[in-house]
């Protein structure tokens, strides 16, 4: 194939051009690995991240139900322990110690 205006001849000149072209190819292919690496262990991070946030989010609201939970409970004794307090004043009232 022969293009008209094309020279099939290389100068020296046109070799380094190339040459350093290449290297530079080379070289950017190389970063451009590294920074897919380097993505990949960015994105593992950011799951695990995401994975332990939930496990979080689950512990907290567990221990939120835990202490409603607990709260009531102690609401629920608070009245028992009130009500036995007045059974035994009143008892003690009518059935205390009556000496002068």
């Amino acid at each position: 194939m022969d293009y008209e205006g094309f020279d099939r001849r290389m100068s020296d000149k046109d070799g380094i051009t190339l040459a350093v072209l290449s290297q530079q190819i080379t070289t950017l292919t190389a970063e451009v690995t590294a920074v897919r690496a380097e993505l990949r262990t960015i994105n593992g991070a950011t799951t695990e991240y995401r994975i332990k946030q939930s496990r979080h989010e689950t512990q907290i609201e567990n221990l939120g139900k835990d202490y409603d939970s607990l709260f009531s409970r102690v609401n629920g004794w608070s009245a028992a322990n009130s009500f036995g307090v007045i059974v035994a004043a009143i008892l003690a009232l009518f059935f205390g110690n009556k000496n002068p």
